[in-house]
């Protein structure tokens, strides 16, 4: 039976530590981020690797680099399988939104562009939640998908439907109200629709033996 487990929880709270644990318990289903897809098209077009993903880049305002806007929705064709006219609209509708952060678009034609002071998570937040989910609907990113997978970054209510069982971790280490950006995609899910809640207020033995717990509990092993 296909199943899909869903771990969400505030920034810095364990989700995705969680997530690694649910994987030793069950290797046949891959953890799968919703934010993939969003991170590797900035990979494709600005050459945004693990630092920027992830890592200390992932804050920091990057300075200038040109854009062509062809070449971008080139990329978004390849990578979700949409149409030329859809990409298109992305990528000018992104130029449009991330203006409103604070980052500076110069135009100078109707192809070429240069931005300044974007960082990646302002990049990832505006691409995934005001270009596409805004453009195709709440499911764009859930459709991608696998049928047997671990989500660790479950952000909205609709992809906690999306899950089987949702697990929300709430952490010791969590950034609370204004360290975290108050950007949609920060606003967490709706309580009720969280199966069960792990307190990871201990070692991380603590935290695997939660995890196993809570999967046993529900039945779920490989």
């Amino acid at each position: 039976s296909n199943m899909r487990l869903g771990f969400t929880g505030q920034a810095g709270s364990g989700k995705d530590t969680a997530a690694r644990m649910a994987l030793k318990v069950m290797p046949s289903h891959p953890i799968y981020s919703l934010a993939g897809p969003i991170k590797d098209f900035f990979e494709e077009v600005l050459g945004w690797d693990d630092v920027y993903r992830d890592g200390d880049q992932k804050e920091v305002r990057q300075n200038k680099f040109a854009i062509d806007i062809t070449v971008w929705a080139e990329a978004c064709v390849k990578l979700y399988g949409v149409s030329y006219l859809d990409a298109y609209c992305a990528v000018t509708r992104f130029l449009s939104k991330v203006s409103e952060h604070s980052v500076r678009v110069f135009h100078y034609n109707e192809r070429i562009c240069t931005i300044t002071n974007l960082s990646p998570r302002i990049a990832y937040q505006v691409w995934g939640s005001d270009v596409w989910r805004d453009m195709k609907g709440p499911t764009f990113w859930t459709d991608l998908a696998p049928e047997d997978c671990i989500i660790a970054d479950v952000r909205f209510d609709n992809e906690a439907n999306f899950c089987d069982i949702l697990f929300k971790v709430e952490g010791k280490n969590q950034r609370t109200g204004s360290e975290v950006n108050q950007h949609i995609s920060e606003a967490g899910v709706d309580p009720e629709r969280v199966d069960h809640i792990i307190e990871n207020t201990g070692t991380l033995d603590d935290l695997q033996r939660k995890v196993v717990d809570a999967l046993y509990c529900y039945g779920v092993q490989d």
